[in-house]
């Protein structure tokens, strides 16, 4: 698959989420802070494995990953936030 197939598919799932019940809106919450929870932990994290154990929220979880891990490695080094280098 190309970038732009990759890139428009992202388009149009994401587009979607804006219309996510509250239940998935609440799993999508979950699941995302037990990653960051794995991140912070320094865990790897297999992205691939994710989306697909999580195919409902596998596009927002694609526009998500770099955040997440960003923020998480943001705030260890810099001591903010509570967290704590565990590794």
């Amino acid at each position: 698959m190309n970038a732009p197939e990759t890139v428009e598919m992202d388009r149009d799932q994401a587009g979607q989420a804006g219309t996510m019940s509250k239940e998935d809106e609440e799993e999508l919450a979950r699941v995302v802070d037990e990653l960051l929870q794995r991140i912070r932990r320094g865990e790897a994290t297999e992205w691939p494995a994710v989306f697909r154990q999580y195919p409902r929220h596998a596009a927002e979880l694609r526009r998500l990953a770099p955040t997440m891990e960003g923020l998480v490695h943001f705030l260890l080094e810099n001591g903010k936030g509570g967290l704590k280098k565990t590794h």
